[in-house]
């Protein structure tokens, strides 16, 4: 831990020159931009939202979504390797499941693990992403996404309607351990209609090395199986006939080939498992708006096809080599509406069926229809907003082979009152009380090794109070956000890797408490159009424990979560050449939810440093060239235990965009 210490030191002896001219807030309003999921319709004071704009992503060069949500406050990152690695996220300690993730307004589903692989969901396209910990009051996304305790938001280039005629993105990456990684999206758009199309492909030896401590000993050796290959793709094409209305409809895939390198223990480094896997993605939605009134219907088909490979694997068939196709069929209409000056209403239903089937003998066929109804409606007084909404869900699970899991009907309220802004400080205040639940995944209930089809689902009860003021707004703006939350969690679900990222053991704990603080500052100098200087900082408690009477382990933090997380970064802007420090800190976390030495996964700190050259071509065009170190301290970390992650590496990176 003094190792942590001192490196926590040093990278904070990086930021101190320029810590006073601070950061353009990566916790900000996007500007608007028309496109149905609805960033801009994102009201201002619409319960805990954090946001990231194209400028930050693009600055901080990672290599995928999950890289970028770790920047988050409250979010509990999960990286299992680094370089093409499974990416899990939990938002306030709630549980990554918990958590619905939403691409331009359509719901990433997959019913087998009821999570979403950020490892696998670009960054190179985005134009905007979010996190919500509240509610999406007044948008027109998914009704799932506004009924879920948590919501990541993702807005793409290709999606988004224009009426410029071309619009393109582009750009190669070459990197340390054979990382190459390119992208192509084109748009081409006229007055009522845009069409785009975009290509991505990675690739990656992942052969880095490594050292961890054993014993009094220090161990090295080199990552291996840590190769992945995969390749995205798609279109859509958007049709405007007037002010009114507008449709899109799309298509999206992705096929993945990676290697599973395993946990990395003594003498037995190595590891022969494979993962494959194939995501096909058709949607399609349609806006009509009248005077005071705006309604989307919406629907899309999932198709997730999964093979692990174990040549290894001591049984009288000689290894695994086991398939999973996970189906889904979704589909929806919400709707918004002002009908009175002082309320607003909004509402949805939701209906979507998913199935699973394996070639694995002992799995069970398991089938789910899940229905899900919203109501609610929002009240301006004097001082600000109260809002009031009820989500009812119905979950019918079926089971062809087995014995299935009991059906599940809930009601879920949500309360928020959001003040205006007073005073010279622009002083604003939230009060909000969110009630969730999640079912339990498929591979939870019927796993021929860890399934329990007699699981509960689980249930969390969210309370958040939060204020934000802006002390300074001129030449030098200056932002301050703090939020203090509490959550209980009941029938809680867990999940832990043992074999590897692909075998999990499950721990359900009745109950757990968090109580936890979210503080974040952005700030902003410009002394004119030439100089920039920006600054964002974000500090994250969450003391999450076991609180089921008479556990043994009642009272210890629970299992991968950080009591202590932070993140600032640095940047300096001149003309057309800018540079970018970035430092994250996790404490430490306990492997097991048994609170002792041996179960500790030390802390760490990671520091960050990019600089680029943006150079502007003929009209619209322009050509921009990133170098990247990353992890530049060289400090041997994992955000799991014995999943290491990569030392100091480095990325170069070319973009092209037509804007």
């Amino acid at each position: 831990m003094g190792n942590t210490a001192n490196k926590f030191l040093l990278g904070m002896l990086l930021i101190v020159p320029v810590i006073s001219f601070a950061q353009k807030d990566t916790v900000q309003n996007l500007e608007s931009v028309d496109v149905t999921v609805s960033l801009e319709l994102i009201e201002r004071n619409s319960s805990s939202m954090k946001f990231m704009t194209e400028a930050d992503i693009s600055e901080l060069a990672a290599h995928d979504v999950g890289e970028l949500l770790g920047k988050f406050s409250g979010v509990n990152l999960k990286s299992y390797g680094g370089l093409g690695g499974l990416k899990t996220i939990d938002v306030r300690s709630i549980g990554s499941k918990h958590t619905v993730a939403n691409v331009d307004g359509f719901t990433l589903t997959n019913s087998q693990s009821s999570q979403v692989n950020f490892g696998q969901v670009q960054a190179d396209n985005i134009v905007g992403l979010c996190v919500s910990s509240g509610g999406l009051f007044g948008m027109l996304g998914s009704v799932a996404s506004q009924v879920a305790g948590s919501a990541i938001l993702i807005q793409s280039f290709e999606n988004v309607f224009t009426s410029d005629s071309l619009k393109l993105r582009t750009s190669a990456k070459y990197g340390s351990f054979g990382q190459l990684d390119t992208y192509l999206g084109v748009k081409y758009g006229l007055k009522k209609f845009f069409v785009s199309t975009f290509g991505k492909f990675r690739r990656a030896r992942g052969n880095y090395g490594y050292s961890y401590e054993n014993g009094l000993e220090t161990e090295f050796g080199i990552r291996e199986n840590n190769d992945f290959q995969d390749y995205h793709y798609g279109a859509t094409i958007g049709f405007r006939p007037n002010r009114s209305a507008k449709f899109r409809i799309g298509y999206r895939q992705s096929n993945t080939d990676q290697g599973l390198p395993g946990a990395v223990i003594l003498y037995n480094q190595t590891a022969d498992e494979r993962l494959m896997g194939k995501d096909k993605n058709l949607f399609g939605d349609a806006v009509v708006n009248f005077s005071k009134t705006s309604i989307r219907f919406y629907s899309s088909w999932n198709y997730n096809d999964l093979t692990y490979i174990d040549p290894d694997f001591l049984n009288n068939s000689g290894g695994i080599d086991v398939s999973y196709t996970n189906r889904s069929l979704k589909g929806g209409v919400v709707f918004r509406s002002g009908l009175f000056n002082n309320i607003s209403v909004n509402g949805g239903v939701e209906q979507a069926y998913s199935n699973l089937v394996s070639s694995d003998s002992l799995f069970s066929n398991p089938d789910r229809y899940h229905t899900i109804g919203l109501l609610g409606a929002s009240y301006w007084l004097g001082v600000g907003r109260i809002t009031l909404q009820l989500s009812g869900q119905y979950v019918n699970e079926g089971n062809k082979t087995a014995h299935s899991a009991n059906d599940i009907f809930k009601l879920n309220p949500f309360i928020g009152f959001f003040s205006k802004q007073t005073g010279e400080f622009k002083i604003y205040h939230k009060v909000w009380y969110r009630n969730s639940f999640r079912m339990p995944s498929f591979n939870e209930l019927y796993y021929n090794n860890i399934g329990n089809s007699d699981l509960k689902p689980e249930t969390a009860h969210q309370f958040n109070y939060g204020v934000e003021i802006t002390p300074i707004e001129n030449s030098l703006k200056l932002q301050i956000r703090s939020n203090l939350f509490f959550n209980r969690i009941s029938d809680k679900i867990l999940g832990i890797p043992t074999k590897n990222l692909f075998v999990w053991s499950m721990q359900n704990v009745s109950t757990v408490n968090v109580f936890g603080a979210e503080c974040m500052y952005s700030a902003t100098w410009e002394q004119n159009k030439d100089w920039e200087l920006r600054s964002t900082g974000n500090y994250t408690y969450q003391r999450s424990t076991d609180a089921t009477p008479g556990s043994f382990n009642y009272g210890n933090q629970i299992a991968y979560v950080p009591m202590h997380t932070a993140n600032m970064d640095v940047s300096v802007r001149f003309k057309n050449t800018g540079m970018r420090i970035s430092n994250s800190y996790i404490s430490i976390r306990y492997s097991l939810n048994e609170n002792i030495v041996k179960n500790e996964v030390e802390g760490f700190l990671t520091t960050d440093a990019s600089v680029y050259y943006t150079l502007k071509m003929a009209r619209r065009n322009d050509f921009r060239i990133q170098f990247t170190i990353k992890n530049i301290l060289d400090v041997s970390y994992s955000y799991v235990r014995s999943f290491v992650m990569p030392g100091r590496n480095y990325l170069i990176t070319l973009n092209y965009a037509i804007n």
